[in-house]
């Protein structure tokens, strides 16, 4: 995750970073400790460091989704009912993507 903060090369998310490293280190853990199949937690994990490898905006965008959606539900969250929001960032780049 950090590493995501420091790709994007935007000072305000590397500044951050430092002050959201506790909450995200413990929503990892819990995730982690209650998501049914790991397997797939690492699949959606390893979909988005891949399409951040290939500089792949539009799909690390939407396996960015997938990753806090999969979070969402091993933390017992209802993603159905509480929808992750298509932002405007997001909608910018996936309309930038070749």
């Amino acid at each position: 995750m950090f590493a995501i903060y420091r790709a994007t090369h935007n000072v305000v998310w590397s500044r951050l970073s430092h002050v959201l490293r506790p909450s995200i280190q413990l929503v990892v853990v819990e995730s982690n400790t209650s998501t049914p199949n790991p397997e797939e937690s690492l699949d959606r994990h390893r979909a988005l460091m891949e399409s951040i490898r290939m500089r792949q905006p539009g799909q690390a965008f939407e396996a960015a989704r997938e990753v806090l959606r999969g979070t969402a539900m091993a933390l017992g969250m209802d993603t159905a009912q509480e929808p992750l929001p298509q932002d405007m960032a997001g909608a910018w780049i996936m309309s930038s993507s070749p």
